[in-house]
């Protein structure tokens, strides 16, 4: 029998991979451009959104529609490694977002301070590739 106790413990003290991603639209360029914070898991996610017809982005999924999962490829745009950071979890018994503390360069980042630098990437991925106009999605 699985011990869930200790499976979420050591999932909790996994090394994840937060970033910033794009699904991009291989026969006519366009992109898709958002953040995780588990990159490892966002495009099994994804996938099964746009399989199921249920993706919150309507354009992307009428694509994907029309022209297939071979249309498209899964890209990472840019990774921040959180346990490179300094995952801390006081109490894996608990699953709150509070347990969650990050140390980048002596300072502890809270997970609204891990979402806010994400978003700041994304925003910089989003001027860089400009997914916002006819070439992209979001």
């Amino acid at each position: 029998m699985i011990d869930k106790k200790k499976a979420r413990q050591e999932y909790k003290m996994s090394a994840r991979e937060a970033g910033i991603y794009g699904i991009r639209n291989i026969r006519n360029g366009r992109v898709f451009v958002s953040t995780s914070l588990d990159l490892e898991k966002v495009f099994n996610g994804q996938l099964f959104q746009l399989k199921l017809g249920s993706h919150k982005n309507s354009d992307l999924q009428k694509d994907f529609n029309l022209l297939g999962e071979e249309a498209f490829s899964f890209e990472i745009l840019e990774k921040i490694e959180l346990n490179a950071l300094g995952v801390k979890n006081d109490n894996p018994d608990r699953t709150s977002d509070e347990d969650i503390m990050i140390s980048d360069s002596s300072q502890a980042m809270n997970p609204l301070q891990i979402r806010n630098k994400l978003k700041d990437l994304e925003k910089v991925w989003k001027e860089r590739l400009k997914p916002t106009d006819a070439s992209g999605y979001n």
